[in-house]
């Protein structure tokens, strides 16, 4: 006797989850860039900084 498998909507809610955990890490990872690009923006251009 086969076992019985799982609904569909099972499957299809752990798949979400799972989507929705890397979306939740791109997120994450996009706020992190955001604040770097911030803290970056106050400094001189590499080939200015050299000259001087």
């Amino acid at each position: 006797m086969r076992p019985k498998s799982p609904p569909p909507g099972l499957l299809n809610f752990h798949g979400k989850r799972k989507q929705l955990l890397k979306l939740q890490i791109l997120e994450t990872e996009i706020l992190f860039l955001q604040e770097e690009l911030k803290s970056l923006e106050g400094l001189l251009p590499a080939s200015r900084c050299c000259k001087e």
